[in-house]
């Protein structure tokens, strides 16, 4: 996601939307942390005005906290819902 060749892809079409699944990696809090995902918010800083969305089954309190201050996601943003 944070190659050269994406990159290049990605700022080459027009986004209506950036969205991150198993958003977890990008905390160190998270269970499956993966150094990687906290290079995502250059891409979402130069794609200011494209919304993003960040999605986790599995992100407790503190790791949703870190989401939103890892991807640049207002507080106001987090929506926590159950599957049913």
């Amino acid at each position: 996601a944070t190659g050269e060749g994406f990159r290049r892809l990605v700022d080459r079409v027009d986004l209506s939307l950036i969205a991150i699944d198993e958003a977890h990696c990008v905390s160190q809090w998270g269970h499956d942390f993966r150094p990687d995902y906290r290079l995502l918010r250059r891409l979402l800083d130069d794609h200011a005005e494209v919304p993003r969305l960040a999605l986790t089954a599995t992100a407790d309190r503190r790791t949703r906290a870190d989401i939103l201050a890892q991807l640049g996601i207002a507080e106001d943003g987090l929506i926590v819902a159950g599957f049913d």
